[in-house]
């Protein structure tokens, strides 16, 4: 597209002087190469997976489709443990820190089977652990903590400093239903 533009101020003369501005507008072409359809059409349904293990290609394959669910876990240190950066001069010191990190994974995950091996005992295809109340059939470290995070209890104190009497929330039936499942005493929340 070419426009003119006068160069001065002021209404055009015969003496005016103008600047030609060129803008070029960009263009959208396509065409199908057959030849390289072909060619990627002759690789569909091929899986190529390259590795540094001495492994078979079966074990490999294994192995690789798992990598999904160990990432899972390791995605719940960031979201359902909030493990947030911490600098440590020691190696000692982040040895360790990994290792309570690695405990509180291994938790997670003995509560998490132990809850769907009691859920197919008692042949419950779900329980109603997500929020607002929906139905889960494979539940998870997150939302069953979530359960658990209303409750409350409190401690009445004489002036003394004497404990006069505790006050529990009741528990809810999802809660008194997961614990339940757990093999856990209610009168440890009581």
């Amino acid at each position: 597209m070419v426009t003119f533009r006068q160069l001065t101020r002021g209404r055009a003369c015969a003496d005016t002087a103008y600047r030609k501005v060129a803008r070029w507008l960009p263009r959208l072409s396509y065409s199908r190469d057959e030849n390289a359809i072909a060619r990627a059409q002759l690789m569909d349904g091929v899986f190529p997976l390259a590795t540094n293990t001495d492994l078979d290609a079966k074990a490999v394959l294994r192995a690789y489709k798992y990598q999904p669910q160990r990432e899972k876990r390791h995605a719940l240190l960031k979201s359902g443990l909030l493990v947030a950066p911490i600098f440590l001069n020691k190696n000692t010191r982040i040895e360790a820190l990994m290792f309570v990190y690695f405990l509180a994974q291994l938790l997670c995950a003995l509560l998490e089977r132990q809850l769907r091996n009691a859920m197919q005992q008692n042949h419950l295809p779900h329980i109603q652990i997500l929020p607002e109340d929906r139905p889960s059939a494979t539940p998870t470290t997150e939302p069953l903590v979530r359960v658990f995070r209303s409750r409350a209890r409190h401690l009445l104190y004489s002036k003394d400093g004497h404990r006069v009497q505790v006050f529990t929330d009741p528990l809810t039936p999802i809660q008194q239903q997961i614990l339940d499942l757990l093999s856990i005493s209610p009168k440890v929340y009581a």
